[in-house]
């Protein structure tokens, strides 16, 4: 980009930040945009299954990225904590009943009890582990991609998926568009060779059967055959 350009142009590679920024970028003839030639580039590329229903979009729906910016890691862990600390509670409150309940009067509370507490810490347990995978993989995709926050103090997704917001609902409506293109492209192809063949087969002519030639004697000895 830009190149012959001293002031601009030389450029080794771009932050996350110009995503969204694709889709102004224009060629010289102001006829095509960067993303418009990065989406049919990779859908002539990469996808062998270009125009129809099960052609593959290379980048996530802007649904899913929407709701991954409302993520908020430091709000999820306090949750679990504060989830944690009523547990304990109802767990401290169980032992309190059985401690001053009649022995004829413990059961079922105490199997039910029991069984409920235990679905509930192990249903903590896995909410607490997907919260610090997820953490750990967000931290993971920052570094691969060399994203850095404006704000360390306030690092959470939203930042991050705003960048890619954008670009995924532009890429997803010149990626449609493109598909619907090729799609047409296809069937003009495909309708051009039909007729193409129809053609050949028009002029195709049988030349008449050559006396004592490989099809004549062919022919003699079907004849043969079925006297």
């Amino acid at each position: 980009m830009n190149g012959g350009n001293t002031q601009r142009g030389q450029a080794d590679g771009f932050a996350l930040e110009i995503l969204p920024k694709l889709n102004d970028v224009k060629s010289r003839d102001n006829t095509i945009t960067l993303l418009q030639y990065v989406v049919r580039f990779c859908i002539l590329k990469f996808d062998n299954k270009k125009g129809s229903t099960d052609a593959f979009m290379p980048v996530p729906e802007p649904s899913d990225v929407e709701k991954s910016g409302h993520i908020n890691f430091d709000e999820l862990m306090n949750e679990s904590k504060s989830l944690e600390n009523h547990l304990k509670k109802i767990q401290n409150l169980r032992d309190k009943v059985l401690k001053d309940a009649d022995s004829e009067h413990i059961e079922p509370f105490q199997t039910k009890m029991e069984k409920c507490l235990q679905d509930a810490t192990g249903s903590l347990k896995d909410i607490e582990d997907l919260v610090e995978e997820c953490s750990r993989r967000f931290k993971d995709t920052k570094q691969f991609y060399k994203y850095i926050p404006k704000d360390a103090k306030l690092d959470q997704p939203k930042d991050f998926f705003s960048v890619w917001l954008p670009f995924c609902r532009d890429y997803k409506n010149l990626w449609k568009r493109e598909q619907a293109k090729i799609a047409k492209e296809i069937i003009r192809e495909e309708r051009m060779r039909h007729r193409l063949k129809t053609e050949n087969l028009k002029d195709f002519k049988t030349q008449p059967t050559k006396p004592k030639g490989l099809k004549d004697r062919i022919n003699k000895r079907k004849s043969r055959n079925n006297h």
